[in-house]
């Protein structure tokens, strides 16, 4: 059974969760400010809030972090390296190609596997899923999360091995070709 966490209840990450709970596939959520989280609870009361990102990834088999920048990106990861193992990762902010690429050896390390999958779009984008999403990371990994985790009315490319889709999203290069992917569960 597919069971997802997501880490980050901001502008963005908010609406990703409010997405995967409208899919069936939102089992839990983590925010560093509390408040967020038990909101969030208060509007989906079957949707547990977790005290720590460890607490979360031991419930779930997807972990989608959703973070500010790379130290909070950086912090999250490093706290969840330990309970990798089987996990997959899938990492919508949009950080540093060395970050990113450093992370993902890191969970790899420690038995998961993580995907680069920064957003291109905006809040409304989400909310309409329109957004777009560049995948880097294992290609024989993708296609467990294409069909659901990942699925949140994104455009998106075939993916790239690291560091490819980092660096053709830091150069401007061509959007990638792929497909409208619908919600609907």
């Amino acid at each position: 059974m597919t069971s997802v966490g997501v880490i980050g209840l901001g502008v963005m990450g908010s609406r990703i969760a409010e997405n995967l709970y409208r899919a069936g596939l939102l089992t839990g959520v983590y925010n560093r400010s509390r408040a967020k989280a038990e909101d969030f609870h208060a509007k989906h009361p079957d949707v547990k809030v977790y005290s720590s990102p460890a607490e979360l990834a031991a419930d779930v088999n997807y972990i989608i972090t959703v973070l500010s920048d790379d130290a909070a990106v950086s912090s999250v990861i490093e706290a969840l390296l330990p309970h990798v193992k089987g996990k997959v990762i899938i990492e919508l902010s949009t950080i540093s190609p060395t970050t990113s690429v450093s992370l993902a050896a890191k969970v790899s390390g420690a038995g998961g596997v993580m995907f680069d999958a920064p957003i291109m779009g905006t809040s409304v984008d989400v909310e309409q899923k329109r957004i777009t999403v560049l995948v880097g990371g294992p290609r024989e990994r993708y296609p467990e999360i294409e069909p659901r985790p990942l699925r949140q009315g994104a455009s998106h490319g075939s993916p790239r091995p690291w560091p490819w889709t980092c660096y053709k999203h830091l150069s401007k290069a061509p959007p990638c070709r792929g497909s409208r992917l619908s919600l609907s569960p």
